[in-house]
């Protein structure tokens, strides 16, 4: 069984730094449990720095690559939305053409 994640409802509209805990810390037991994830990011057109340090930034240091490309899937997202999350990832990972 998937784990939903909602950005816009678990975030409140707000894309800061709290908002990106809100939404690593599920991702993160998700992992850990090997259960995929979706996440979801209707009505969400652009991320913060500070949301994707504290989301995607924090699950690339506790997991390995292979493991969050496999794990997770994102829906109903915008193509700069899509870009901001492989670049953090990339730069969390060292390497821009793995992701």
């Amino acid at each position: 069984m998937a784990i939903l994640i909602e950005v816009k409802r678990i975030s409140k509209g707000q894309l800061d730094h709290e908002a990106g805990s809100m939404v690593y810390y599920p991702i993160k037991d998700a992992l850990r449990k090997n259960l995929p994830v979706i996440i979801d990011f209707s009505g969400i057109e652009t991320l913060t720095s500070s949301f994707l340090n504290t989301s995607f930034r924090l699950l690339s240091k506790d997991f390995e690559y292979e493991h969050l490309r496999r794990s997770i899937t994102i829906k109903n997202s915008t193509a700069t939305i899509n870009r901001m999350i492989k670049d953090c990832i990339s730069r969390s990972y060292g390497n821009q053409d793995k992701v």
